[in-house]
Order: structure tokens, then C-alpha cells, then sequence
């Protein structure tokens, strides 16, 4: 039997303070600074609530809700779905916790931008929109353009971690 890796607790008031700034930055920065046409974007409604109460984070045209766990493994591990998990940009990794946060983030607020981008281009709302693969090669290229810039790399890491104690209560 495989060891289990010790548990530990968040302070889930600093975790959302964390996450909800790197949200809003993240959603600046898309429409300021990277190549989306986003001017007639609404604003991405960020609600932030534990996994023990609500199962599933995501993202699309109507926000982002990220379900964050209080109670945590010390593993390090940030996992993806299969099909992109090896990715060297988008893919799994180790890391510590506000990394991996961040890393969450990202994946639920490339939704949300790729959602908006959709509407925008297509006139159409919401996932049933024809044509909308969820994880499909669209939202992989907006979720890299977002891990590149601000998880991915050892500067991206230095920053995370003194926002990390920036957001402690």
C-alpha cells in the first residue's frame, strides 16, 4: 500500500483573496494585453466556494467558480485531464499550492475568455453553441497563452508565491 501524503488545512480566506486577484489580473491583462479582441467583454463574474460543498470548479460565458479544497494533500500535484496531461505548457506538474491554485485558475478562466471570444465571433451563448468542443483545441490555446504568462517558469513562480503571502488574512 502506497504512503498517503500528509494532509494539511487552508486557510481558505487567503486562498481566496489569492485566487480571486490572479483573476482579476488575468482578465486585464486579456484585454489589454493579449491578441483577444475582447472590448465588448461583460466582466467575468469570479465566485469562489469550498470542494466540500460544491464538487466541480469551471468556467464559461456566465464566470468562473472555483471550487477549492480546505483540506489538502502535501503531494504537490496538479493533475489534468488525460488528453493534455504530458503537455509540456498546459500539462500536469508539481508545485506548491499557490502554483497549483494558479494553475487552476487559469485552466477555469480559459474557459470563461474562450466562451466570450465564442460569443463574440459566433452570436451564440453558452456551451450548447454549435460547433463547441469543451478542452478542444481553442480553449488549449488560450489556457497556454494564460500558464505561460503567468504560471509556467521561475519567475512566474516568485511572483505567485509573494502574492500568495500578500493574500494571507
Amino acid at each position: 500500500m502506497k504512503d498517503q501524503a500528509p494532509k494539511y488545512f487552508l486557510d481558505f480566506r487567503q486562498a481566496a483573496r489569492y485566487t480571486r486577484a490572479l483573476a482579476r489580473d488575468m482578465e486585464e491583462w486579456s484585454r489589454h494585453f493579449a491578441n483577444f479582441d475582447l472590448d465588448d467583454w461583460d466582466e467575468i463574474r469570479v465566485v469562489i466556494g469550498t470542494h466540500e460543498r460544491w464538487n466541480n470548479s469551471w468556467g464559461g460565458n456566465n464566470g468562473v467558480f472555483l471550487a477549492i479544497r480546505e483540506e489538502v494533500t502535501g503531494d504537490d500535484v496538479f493533475t489534468e485531464y488525460g488528453h493534455i496531461k504530458h503537455d509540456d505548457d498546459i500539462g500536469a506538474f508539481e508545485g506548491p499550492i499557490y502554483q497549483r491554485l494558479a494553475a487552476l485558475t487559469t485552466h477555469e478562466m480559459a474557459h470563461s475568455i474562450e466562451q466570450q471570444i465564442g460569443t463574440l465571433s459566433t452570436g451564440r451563448t453558452g456551451k450548447g453553441y454549435s460547433g463547441h468542443i469543451t478542452h478542444d483545441e481553442d480553449w488549449q490555446d488560450v489556457y497556454r497563452i494564460l500558464r505561460n504568462t503567468f504560471v509556467n517558469g521561475e519567475e512566474n513562480e516568485k511572483w505567485l508565491k509573494e502574492r500568495w503571502q500578500k493574500a494571507k488574512p
